[in-house]
């Protein structure tokens, strides 16, 4: 019961920035007739069953394992596995959900941090308390970002792409570190700065100041360099922050708002949470 107690706790918050470029949010339609009524009355039925991992019923369920043969009821096949489901199904916006919709949470198990294509970045609020950047106490973050990050570091990470999160749909300015514009390293290091961590203010100073991540073990939290329309590889002109799965969110350029891009041409990555010289307000 302990592990269904984790994903109880779990929690998401969901922040929409539907102006950005890459939210093609297509139509959801609606279950079959007659199918949200078949997978919440097989569901109800199983309240008080207990959790065992790998179950799929009829005594113990996982939490998959029961969407699965909720689904199965309504005459509905879907995937075993939380990730393979989420993978399978088209994403909506938290407005959009029904009735016998699927919700999904990160869970001490899976990623801290998802993009939709509803346009949405959730974030598990176990990581860190009440989603502060209190890098004295990481306990909630415990296996939720990536191992290779040590407790202190899953809590900026955290508070650095909420803070970024809350900026999505703001426009750029040139020189700009809020509230209501940024450029791509203000933004960078006004989120620093919200997890409590000082970094230098242009993005070719925060790429000196790394310490630098090689390519493929970049995590959530951590820095991505371009070269830019007024930088060169050694000297990065564009910045941005680390999401996962290819993803960033940054503030692209003059005319475009904060958003969430996809990673190509990168320079660089970098780990300002790693760099144990840094100053800590």
């Amino acid at each position: 019961m302990g592990a269904a107690a984790g994903y109880a706790a779990g929690g998401a918050q969901a922040i929409s920035a539907p102006g950005s470029a890459l939210c093609q949010q297509q139509a959801l339609g609606p279950l079959p007739p007659g199918a949200a009524g078949k997978v919440l009355a097989y569901s109800a039925a199983q309240l008080g069953k207990p959790y065992v991992f790998g179950a799929t019923g009829p005594d113990a369920y996982d939490c998959s394992g029961l969407a699965m043969m909720a689904y199965r009821a309504a005459g509905l096949a879907i995937p075993r596995t939380s990730q393979a489901q989420w993978a399978y199904g088209r994403q909506i916006p938290a407005s959009q959900a029904q009735p016998g919709d699927l919700l999904f949470f990160a869970g001490a198990d899976g990623t801290a941090f998802s993009r939709s294509p509803g346009c949405e970045i959730t974030l598990n609020s176990r990581v860190c308390p009440a989603q502060k950047a209190d890098v004295s106490d990481s306990t909630g973050a415990t296996g939720v970002v990536q191992a290779t990050l040590d407790a202190r570091q899953r809590c900026v990470a955290a508070a650095v792409i909420l803070y970024a999160a809350e900026q999505l749909g703001k426009p750029y300015l040139w020189g700009g570190t809020g509230p209501d514009a940024f450029d791509c390293s203000g933004l960078v290091m006004m989120a620093y700065r919200a997890a409590g961590l000082a970094i230098p203010r242009t993005s070719q100073e925060q790429w000196s100041a790394g310490p630098r991540v090689p390519a493929g073990q970049e995590q959530p939290g951590d820095l991505v360099f371009f070269a830019g329309s007024d930088g060169t590889p050694q000297a990065p002109g564009h910045v941005g922050i680390v999401l996962g799965g290819g993803l960033m969110i940054d503030a692209p350029y003059r005319g475009a708002r904060v958003r969430v891009d996809v990673m190509a041409g990168e320079v660089g990555f970098t780990r300002p949470a790693g760099n144990t010289g840094i100053a800590r307000h």
